[in-house]
């Protein structure tokens, strides 16, 4: 804390209610629109794969078919439970493209 200014994690603000509910919706309307209308590309130890938004659903086509709902602000801060969420990710943006490595 220094003076009367103390920095907290905004997931933290949120459960304090120090933060309005969907302050970053705007945001993640954005990644949704933006990836309705190009793919995303995410690098696991399985293979690269390119996924779109359909709907609702942020989807995967492969093997096995993941996907993903959009995510209220409370999870864009932290990976919800049941997710397996590796503790090393990262997005790397090549010639205007992303990709988020896993």
């Amino acid at each position: 804390m220094v003076d009367d200014t103390r920095i907290i994690a905004p997931g933290h603000g949120l459960d304090a209610g120090l933060f309005a509910e969907g302050y970053v919706a705007p945001s993640i309307d954005e990644v949704w629109s933006t990836y309705t209308g190009r793919g995303l590309k995410v690098i696991t130890n399985a293979g690269a794969f390119t996924g779109r938004v359909r709907g609702e659903r942020l989807s995967f086509p492969g093997p096995a078919e993941v996907s993903f709902g959009r995510p209220p602000t409370a999870d864009a801060h932290a990976f919800p439970a049941g997710s397996r969420a590796p503790a090393r990710a990262g997005v790397r943006r090549t010639a205007g493209r992303s990709s988020v490595v896993v």
